[in-house]
């Protein structure tokens, strides 16, 4: 301990400084590696994690960074909160800019800014030693990299359940590449039909995974470039699936996986699309016509930004899967109960811009679509039945042994009027039985 006091007062200043860096680094690994968490503590919203990169909404909105954008398109731009100089990687930097922040609450100048108070959720309102093991948890990584789970929690469907958005698998490539490349969706089983929308900065897909079938290709203006694909899962299905493109450039994509898809024919109505050339605040989609009930709507918009600082609001009556920065994008589906004319579907902006949109619509199963009403029928139909042979046969051997047993009596007697009151009192009983006495004293006389 007696070095730091031999030391000049500047270089004390320095050896101290990088003294504290290596002891706080040292002490959040060993932090790190005694609670055992990876990818950093749950958030205690981890359901409301939009835009996918380990924070919860309601945290990022203390921090002071965007919860619908993972990545940052600047050095402005505060995106992920694990990249404080916003050069989309998490490093030494970061750790340096914490540390150098260290023991402060946060606060105006001289105290600490609320964007290096990133731990826990929420955060405490100080920079310590919980910030830096948060920062430790994803050290190395990038932001492109990090997993983005689908935020809709995973349904279990239900046989003849109809078409269920099962989860989604996401992607932003915030740097020029010649190829976008989407991970398979969580749970992905033999039959679930995927379908991909992709926005691209300007390029063209060349060549598209196998398998996939293309859906949509809205190209007409410049920017974006937007395309829709599905998929029929099979057994044995890749890790990732790749587009690869006409150039380098940024761009988004995502997955939705889907239950309960007609397996041989997966589009209930072909794809309507439309192009904005011009900045304007939404794009209108027009109608799809759906032929079975139960059809599921699928759609999409882009817009010529990579700013997740302008807002997209998808149609009403969807629900929204993903909202993408790299190249801006929004994904939407929703059920449509009965066949016909879906209507034209809204996208709205809180920026003019130029746009591109699609929609059509996935086909149930046959057994997911005829389940409820042939169901019933049958069953209505079989219980009438079963009622009306059974009372049947119950009437009709009584009152055949009992006007047979009048009928032996009567041929005795031989008289004109007896006959006279036998009909009449069988035909005022049950039509049904006057024939049948009639036909049996007949034989009998005889």
């Amino acid at each position: 301990m007696r070095r730091f006091s031999a030391q000049t007062p500047n270089g004390g200043r320095r050896s101290l400084l990088w003294t504290t860096l290596a002891l706080v680094f040292s002490l959040a690994v060993l932090t790190l590696g005694v609670t055992g968490f990876r990818g950093g503590p749950t958030p205690a919203l981890a359901v409301t994690d939009t835009d996918g990169d380990g924070w919860s909404d309601s945290a990022e909105a203390t921090i002071g960074t965007d919860p619908l954008d993972a990545c940052a398109d600047n050095s402005s731009d505060n995106a992920w909160p694990a990249d404080m100089n916003n050069d989309t990687f998490s490093d030494f930097s970061d750790i340096t800019t914490l540390t150098g922040n260290f023991g402060l609450p946060v606060g105006p100048s001289p105290n600490a800014p609320a964007r290096y108070d990133i731990a826990p959720d929420p955060p405490d309102g100080f920079v310590d030693i919980t910030d830096i093991t948060r920062l430790v948890a994803v050290f190395g990584l990038t932001c492109t990299t990090i997993p983005t789970p689908s935020t809709t929690p995973t349904p279990t469907a239900a046989p003849g359940a109809g078409i269920v958005f099962q989860s989604a698998a996401t992607t932003t490539n915030s740097t020029a590449l010649a190829s976008l490349a989407i991970a398979k969706p969580a749970g992905t089983a033999t039959g679930d039909v995927l379908v991909a929308s992709i926005t691209l900065n300007g390029a063209t897909v060349t060549a598209v995974p196998a398998g996939w079938v293309q859906i949509a290709a809205v190209t007409s203006v410049t920017n974006p470039k937007l395309y829709g694909y599905y998929h029929v899962a099979g057994s044995a299905e890749p890790a990732t699936y790749s587009w690869t493109l006409s150039g380098a450039v940024t761009g988004s994509g995502g997955i939705a996986r889907y239950s309960g898809v007609n397996n041989a024919s997966p589009l209930d109505a072909p794809a309507a699309n439309a192009a904005n050339a011009t900045a304007l605040l939404s794009i209108t989609v027009p109608a799809v016509t759906t032929t079975t009930p139960g059809a599921m709507l699928i759609g999409g918009a882009a817009i010529n930004s990579s700013s997740a600082t302008i807002t997209m609001t998808g149609p009403g009556g969807l629900t929204p899967r993903w909202d993408l920065a790299g190249k801006r994008q929004h994904y939407d589906d929703g059920i449509q109960a009965a066949a016909g004319n879906s209507g034209s579907k809204t996208w709205t902006f809180s920026m003019a811009r130029e746009s591109a949109g699609w929609l059509a619509a996935l086909q149930p199963t046959a057994s997911a679509t005829t389940s409820a009403t042939p169901t019933a029928t049958p069953t209505a139909t079989a219980s009438t039945s079963t009622t009306t042979p059974t009372a049947t046969p119950t009437s009709t051997p009584p009152a055949t042994p009992t006007a047979t047993a009048t009928a032996t009596s009567s041929p005795t007697a031989t008289p004109t009027s007896t006959p006279t009151p036998t009909p009449t009192a069988t035909a005022t009983a049950s039509p049904s039985p006057s024939p049948t006495a009639t036909a049996t004293a007949a034989p009998t006389a005889t």
